[in-house]
């Protein structure tokens, strides 16, 4: 476990994440997730199943995965890697194929790790770059998601304490 010496040390997960949290179904339709992250000007949402229960997350980059059953993407495919992510916001995406076929549980990332309210803001960068994520989800004591954190809350703490630490120079 890593230490930093001042503010920036003794900042927690509940100190910089976001309370409301955008949450999905797994059987949600993709095209209803996906206008619902455009809506909220996100690029990615925790899953919940039935039960309430947290089962993975969906980002963009999930979006642009193919499907199993396809072959090969062709260029002007948002799913080929050439094309630019953010494209998938601006067309029409009930005409990607399958689209409309697929739900959120089909195409999130059920492999996710949690932080709890208290972890040192350290650790959780530090289980963001080990499992190359953008963001971890925060639970209580009880394990129910009470927040999100994202790299840009991450790098926003980071310019604030920062901001904080600056002494004015007088003239």
């Amino acid at each position: 476990m890593l230490h930093l010496p001042g503010r920036l040390g003794s900042l927690r997960a509940c100190d910089i994440m976001t309370r409301d949290v955008v949450v999905l179904k797994a059987n949600e339709p993709l095209p209803a997730a996906f206008a619902r992250l455009k809506k909220n000007h996100i690029t990615g949402a925790m899953v919940e199943d039935e039960q309430g229960k947290v089962v993975g997350l969906l980002s963009v980059s999930d979006l642009l995965r193919r499907s199993s059953k396809k072959k090969k993407a062709p260029l002007n495919s948002p799913y080929s890697q050439e094309h630019d992510v953010w494209d998938l916001f601006e067309g029409d995406v009930s005409k990607i194929e399958d689209w409309n076929d697929l739900t959120v549980g089909e195409r999130m990332s059920a492999s996710i790790t949690s932080v709890v309210e208290i972890t040192p803001l350290v650790d959780v960068a530090a289980v963001m770059c080990n499992g190359h994520w953008h963001r971890v989800p925060v639970v209580n004591e009880d394990n129910e998601l009470c927040g999100i954190i994202s790299s840009m809350d991450i790098l926003a703490a980071l310019v604030h304490t920062a901001e904080e630490e600056v002494i004015p120079v007088s003239t």
